[in-house]
């Protein structure tokens, strides 16, 4: 199953991306209640274009973003609607003000899975004070996805 779904969100981002995301010889991590795999960018590129490309074009939301105070380091959190299959979360990192070289997936096996992975990578930055926060979704909103 974590293969399969694996294999439907890579496919997904190659047929979006063609030039973007280097996948060949990158194999997953697999662990009991997930997959996860870091997929380097062919070019450098800038969090905010590639953020708003990915909502955009495979319909995610954002669970958050936010910014370290000196502006250096940015993080942002990206997950699909929790489907069958589709069940995903990217993790956006730079520590170069902003330029990305790469992004993390995580794939998982159930929607429990995915919704506690979710709920504690929110709680990891949600109203801390040394990050300022760009966008975070409302817990009642995340919730929602996951009823």
């Amino acid at each position: 199953m974590l293969a399969d779904s694996y294999r439907t969100v890579q496919e997904s981002l190659e047929a979006t991306y063609p030039d973007t995301f280097e996948f060949q010889g990158m194999l997953p991590e697999n662990h009991k209640t997930c997959s996860e795999i870091y997929i380097p960018i062919r070019k450098q590129t800038m969090i905010d274009d590639l953020t708003d490309s990915l909502e955009e074009k495979l319909n995610v939301n954002i669970l958050y973003a936010v910014r370290s105070r000196d502006q250096k380091n940015v993080k942002v959190v990206i997950y699909s609607m929790p489907y069958k299959d589709e069940m995903f979360v990217i993790s956006i990192a730079s520590s170069q003000y902003g330029i990305v070289n790469g992004i993390t997936i995580v794939v998982f096996s159930s929607l429990e899975y995915m919704f506690n992975y979710v709920r504690r990578v929110y709680q990891q930055y949600a109203g801390k004070s040394e990050w300022e926060t760009l966008e975070a979704e409302t817990p009642q909103k995340l919730f929602s996805h996951f009823c």
